[in-house]
């Protein structure tokens, strides 16, 4: 309260993101509309509103701020590969392959520097549905370069995730959780207790 922007605002999404998983969405949304007061003007800031829309179940909404942002004129490149990146991801998890696939492509298009991975992934996840060994086997060739190994993990255990695949998708997540220092986990344990949970 006495200072909202302090750390780019971020104490104030914190209590936004707890508001609502206690099952309060108009408390969530009034939290979340004074972080965005004090933080709108960071970049990327348009992603971050598009993920609170569709994790608070506005996902039409969500998926439109994003399609606004990558035809943007003037838009950073990263931003828009970000955004084509999510937006084919949201729309797999729709049910609508083609289009995901679609969004994808030009996400790799688009994509430089530190984007490139996530585009790489979103591309190779969102193509055709196959079996799980022939997951591993594309997996090998699109990412045969030793200095993707970590990319081609989990990009393996996203495609098998979203495949459903949960017992192969269980085994690749387990292995990278094991092999990976617990300061950079990032989500491995919510991707590993998902896969557990389907089985």
């Amino acid at each position: 309260r006495k200072e909202p922007a302090f750390l780019g605002g971020v104490t104030l999404r914190k209590a936004a993101e707890a508001r609502r998983m206690q099952g309060d969405l108009a408390g969530a949304d009034s939290l979340f509309t004074k972080y965005a007061d004090a933080s709108s003007s960071q970049p990327g800031f348009a992603l971050v509103r598009a993920h609170w829309e569709f994790t608070s179940g506005r996902k039409k909404k969500a998926m439109d701020l994003l399609r606004e942002l990558a035809a943007k004129p003037g838009a950073a490149p990263q931003l828009v590969s970000a955004a084509l990146a999510q937006l084919s991801v949201w729309l797999l998890d729709a049910g609508d392959r083609a289009g995901a696939h679609q969004r994808a492509q030009q996400a790799m298009k688009t994509a430089a520097g530190a984007a490139m991975p996530l585009a790489a992934i979103c591309l190779f996840v969102t193509d055709t549905e196959t079996s799980a060994s022939e997951w591993t086997l594309r997996s090998e060739k699109t990412f045969a370069h030793p200095s993707a190994a970590a990319i081609k993990q989990l990009a393996l255990a996203y495609a098998l995730l979203f495949n459903r695949h949960f017992r192969e998708a269980s085994l690749v997540l387990k292995a990278s959780y094991e092999q990976t220092n617990p300061n950079n986990e990032e989500h491995l344990r919510e991707l590993l207790a998902w896969s557990y949970a389907e089985q």
